[in-house]
């Protein structure tokens, strides 16, 4: 037996079946001779993506097998890495697998890998393979086993089987066929692999790979097409009640939809003999195309566009499958509007609009799944989409995000004190100034007159995409809740200003600044204070950004440290990089 380790990832029923397998062959070597003896060999297995009742995990407990589950591409290598440390050798079987080995696990030399793959190698590399087959109407395709190096889907072939298409044949049927046939490939070989060193046949060269969000016809129906192109078209996308790939749309009279069950009947034998002129009809969301070759009806759906009762809907179907989970969903809190939304069996993210600033917010438990997601739906975006990270953790999720096509522009820092009164202490910087009185504050306070020339002085000072700057409409409500307090100059221009959240138990220095003397600003937050204390408030707190020294200064005075929070804000600007194959 040439490996004492052996890992098993992947999902799905190719998972399941190669563990079974494996395990039956580890066990029944304690019946057989020395010469085939492997029992001395551990079968471990990581599963990469999460299913809301993982079969894989149901048979490993089943098996009394070591088992773990984990998504995150970085967790994932970590694992592998710590896995073989002992260097003893290792098999690693890649099953349904989308983890792309990183030249740290592949240049181990006690490492060796073998890759399933949806179709005959060397063509066909890359990823959404049945989708591909169908599409481009092969008559025939099928899977490969093959050696993993560092160019993807390049190895040594080590076994391939063949399956016939049909013109019924969908994306769901061939990757259901390909699971049966990998696995028949893989009981043929593997026992021979564990014994002995296979070569496998070289894959001769390919360039081209299919990544992740080459999608047929970029996933929109358009209305020019024959019967044929859009029967390839609607069973290439066709995975059943599964998201593999995005959801086809058609756009009709300006308004776009979303494909749902469709029906694809051949046209009789006499209509296939004569020219039958080819029709489109669209009739309370079901759309009906005919010529001489087919009959097709589409059911379509609205397109993605998620009420605030649908997003909370959607977040509860997936907080019950799983009670681990990643999202930035606190950062915001939902209106009655529509919002931009997409949405898998384990990830949603929607997206908030503000000011010309597309905010991602996203919901979770594979995020893995939600990279598949979020990449085929990045043309939904524009030059100003950002993404937001709270935590203590300063670099979390760092990673995952720059490989999703984003960089970080802004880390502020939550400052905070539980002592509001500092600042009237001889030992406050602030001790000084004098606050105004209940009457000077009631003064100052804005009124919707002055909320076009708030609007713009906060663009003038604050960066849209970092700040949450607010539109008139919901500027006039926060004038409204008296929590801008101004000082204006002789010509009626905004000197001094000071936006300021404040509940019975928080104070929120939410926007602040000053045009004028220092001590104008300080009258207007002391004296702003002075009555919050008054009503037994003690918690005092605000963001900064970490580059922004002067803020930092100006807080400090009241007492305002960093207590380890951070809100890292992160903008797309580049192509996001592939996470598997």
């Amino acid at each position: 037996m040439r490996f004492k380790k052996i890992l098993l990832l992947g999902g799905n029923k190719i998972a399941c079946d190669c563990t079974k397998y494996l395990n039956t062959l580890l066990e029944d070597s304690h019946s057989k001779n020395t010469a085939t003896k492997i029992h001395n060999t551990t079968l471990s297995v990581l599963e990469t993506a999460i299913s809301p009742s993982s079969m894989l995990r149901t048979l490993c407990q089943k098996l009394n097998l070591p088992y773990l589950c984990l998504t995150s591409r970085f967790d994932i290598e970590n694992f592998i890495l710590d896995f073989t440390q002992d260097r003893a050798k290792t098999l690693i079987i890649s099953a349904n697998n989308r983890f792309i080995f990183t030249p740290k696990i592949i240049d181990k030399p006690y490492i060796e890998i073998i890759n399933f793959h949806y179709a005959l190698l060397p063509h066909y590399r890359g990823m959404n393979i049945p989708t591909w087959v169908i599409f481009n109407d092969e008559k025939k395709t099928g899977i490969t086993w093959h050696f993993v190096t560092k160019d993807i889907d390049k190895g040594a072939i080590i076994s391939q089987k063949e399956m016939v298409l049909s013109k019924d044949s969908t994306a769901l049927s061939v990757t259901r066929k390909g699971m049966e046939l990998a696995f028949l490939a893989f009981k043929e070989f593997i026992n021979n692999l564990l014994h002995k060193e296979i070569v496998g046949r070289d894959s001769i060269e390919n360039d081209f790979v299919y990544k992740f969000k080459n999608l047929p016809l970029n996933a929109l129906l358009v209305q020019n097409l024959d019967t044929n192109l859009i029967s390839k078209f609607l069973r290439s996308f066709d995975y059943g009640s599964f998201d593999v790939v995005q959801r086809p749309h058609f756009v009709y009279a300006n308004k776009c939809y979303k494909i749902g069950k469709y029906q694809i009947k051949p046209q009789a034998k006499e209509c296939l003999d004569s020219q039958v002129e080819f029709k489109m009809e669209l009739r309370d969301n079901v759309l009906t195309i005919l010529d001489n070759a087919y009959q097709i009806t589409i059911h379509l759906l609205e397109s993605d566009e998620m009420t605030k009762k649908e997003i909370i809907q959607n977040i509860n179907e997936l907080r019950a499958v799983a009670t681990t989970n990643t999202t930035n969903l606190h950062l915001l809190s939902l209106k009655d509007k529509p919002y931009l939304g997409f949405k898998s069996t384990r990830s949603l993210f929607f997206i908030n609009e503000e000011e010309g600033v597309q905010r991602i917010y996203f919901y979770t438990f594979d995020f893995l799944d939600f990279a598949d997601l979020f990449h085929t739906h990045t043309n939904t975006l524009n030059h100003n989409a950002t993404i937001e990270i709270t935590s203590k953790n300063l670099h979390l999720l760092e990673n995952d995000l720059f490989h999703l096509g984003f960089y970080t522009i802004a880390k502020q820092q939550r400052i905070s004190s539980n002592n509001a009164a500092f600042c009237f202490s001889k030992k406050s910087p602030a001790f000084s100034f004098v606050p105004m009185n209940d009457e000077e504050i009631e003064s100052c306070i804005a009124t919707e007159q002055d909320s076009k020339k708030i609007y713009t002085k906060l663009r003038e000072v604050f960066d849209s995409t970092t700040g949450h700057l607010q539109n008139i409409n919901e500027l006039k409500i926060s004038i409204h809740n008296k929590q801008f307090f101004i000082l204006k100059d002789s010509q009626s221009n905004i000197t001094s200003l000071l936006q300021a959240i404040i509940h019975p138990k928080s104070f929120y220095i939410n926007q602040i600044f000053n045009f004028s003397e220092p001590q104008h600003i300080h009258s207007i937050l002391k004296g702003a204070l002075a009555q919050y204390i008054r009503n037994g408030g003690k918690y005092l707190y605000a963001w900064v950004d970490e580059t922004n020294h002067a803020s930092q200064r100006f807080h400090e005075k009241y007492g305002l440290k960093h207590d380890g929070l951070w809100n890292i804000v992160y903008k797309f600007a580049k192509k996001p990089k592939l996470w598997a194959i």
